[in-house]
Order: structure tokens, then sequence, then C-alpha cells
């Protein structure tokens, strides 16, 4: 097969999507880079051997997830408690609230430790260090260590030490990371089953329907044998605007199948039940289940005749 491009625009140099060609396919997609490709940690934690089934696992996980909220919050609240102590016009005011800039400091302090301690324990590292600086002299929190701090704590107004040596070292999870960790991993989970079968997959991009309209997918996966071509919606609980997302995907991109991938069980609503009613749509569920019993599953019905 020939194909030919004819360039209409510029926008076709700055805009590098994929053209998908095959017998019955065309498809234009534009992925975005996984976290799991970048990440080391990550991609180990999609490869644990059946890791629905590891709940150890996720319950460290949560842990860490629960660490890092803490530690933003005590940031945040000794920030916001300088700011409302440097208004009082009192006398020695630093000394009658270093206990309690004190305990903040000690308290992020014991949080991030013990994420060092669990990633420690489970072999991973997710979380980053950051480096903070506190009032050497009543612990005031004054910021991230950079060009940009003031030259003087606002509460006890003692010079802060900009020195690279000064920062106090802060571990917790960047947001990209708590995202992934909070479902975006699904993704790449399902895209790994359906590699595990031989299917070419994507995870984390957008597709074009027939419309012209760009819809953001989950999953894409096509068989290269046959040509079939499956989109799949991951949630951690579907609902039922997720089942509506994916009838209305269905419609525009006309793939062969349509699944709708959740980890816990599904309330049944008028949007779930129209997926077990229309051809090629379906539902899945896969708490606690084998990677074996999931890649089943999905094979059992991407694979017959819809």
């Amino acid at each position: 097969m020939s194909i030919t491009l004819v360039p209409l625009d510029n926008d076709h140099e700055q805009d590098t999507p994929t053209v998908i060609v095959g017998k019955n396919i065309l498809l234009k997609i534009k992925t975005r880079q996984s976290l799991s490709e970048t990440n080391d940690s990550l991609r180990e934690i999609i490869g644990t051997e059946n890791l629905l089934k590891e709940t150890e696992l996720w319950e460290w996980i949560r842990r860490l997830q629960l660490l890092t909220n803490e530690i933003e919050e005590y940031i945040t609240s000794s920030i916001q408690f300088r700011d409302y102590i440097s208004k009082l016009k009192i006398e020695d005011k630093e000394k009658l609230y270093q206990a309690t800039f004190r305990d903040f400091k000690e308290k992020i302090t014991q949080k991030t430790k013990e994420i060092a301690d669990i990633e420690s324990i489970l072999n991973i590292r997710l979380a980053r260090d950051t480096s903070w600086n506190f009032c050497g002299n009543c612990d005031a929190c004054i910021g991230p260590h950079e060009d940009t701090l003031p030259t003087n704590c606002t509460v006890c107004e003692s010079e802060v030490d900009k020195k690279p040596t000064a920062g106090f070292t802060i571990r917790f999870l960047e947001k990209e990371i708590k995202n992934y960790l909070d479902g975006t991993w699904l993704e790449d989970y399902i895209a790994r089953i359906f590699k595990k079968m031989d299917w070419e997959a994507w995870s984390n991009g957008d597709i074009m329907g027939a419309t012209g309209v760009y819809h953001q997918m989950d999953v894409l996966a096509i068989n290269k044998l046959n040509g079939k071509v499956v989109i799949v919606e991951c949630k951690r609980t579907a609902k039922s605007e997720h089942a509506y997302r994916l009838i209305t995907q269905f419609l525009d991109i006309q793939p062969s199948c349509g699944l709708l991938v959740s980890i816990r069980k599904v309330q049944s609503d008028p949007a779930i039940n129209l997926l077990t009613k229309k051809p090629g749509l379906k539902l899945i569920e896969i708490e606690g289940r084998s990677d074996t019993e999931v890649q089943e599953m999905i094979k059992d019905y991407v694979e017959r005749d819809n």
C-alpha cells in the first residue's frame, strides 16, 4: 500500500500524531508518554505478578499517599501560622510560638522518615527529596530553598541562611506520581495485558473519531492478525458517566469492541445496563483477580465474534 502525504498547512510540523493503517483500519492517534516509561519503580509495580491480588503492596502505596498528604498539610499549616503570627504586635512572639513551629517541623521530619522507610521495605523509589528552609532561630517555615527566599524571617527577623547546606530535606510524592498511583496505572496495566496477548496497545492518548473530534482514550488495542480494534475506559470504580463516555467514543471511533474496565464491583444503573445490551460493549470487573484471570476475561470477549 502506498500513502501520499499532501501537507495542507504548517500545523503538521508541530503536531505529531500516529496514523494506523490496515486493511480495514484508518486511525489517527496522539499518545502521551506514560510515567511508567520513565520511572523504573512505577514500571516495576505495573510488572508485579498478580498485581490486583497484591493487596499488601497497595496498602503500602496508600500509606505513601497518606503520608504525602499529611506532609503537605503540615507545611501549609506552618506557613499559614507563620503569616498570622507575623502580623501580631507582640514582643518576643517567636519564643511564645516556637514550640508550635518546632512541632510542625518534627511531624514533617517523622513523616519524611516513614516514607523513606516504606520505600526501603518495598525496594522502590517513588518519592523525591525537596529542600526547604526553616528559620534557624524560631523554626518557622520560610519556604522552598531557592533564590527568592526572603532576607529575614518574618516572625523573629533573624537572617535567613541561604547556603545550600542550610536546606532541610523533605521527601514526599510529587503530584504526577500521586495521580498515577490514584488510578492512571490501570491504563498501563490493561495495555500490558493486551501486549501479553500479542496485540498492539497504547495507553493515555487521544483518538480521532469519524466526526473529526479527538476522544481521550485510556487504552487502544489492535489485533495485528485480524485488525480488530478495541478501546478501553479504565476506572477504579466505574460510574454511569464513564459508561456514557465509552458509548459516545464507540459510536464515533467505530471500533470492534469497547470495554469499561472497573477494579471494583459496579452498582447497576441505566448507563451501565446499556453496556450489557449493545453488541460490542462490555463491563469487566477485575478486583482481586490474577493476571491470567483478567487476561482470560478480556480475551474471551474481544476475540469472539460480537
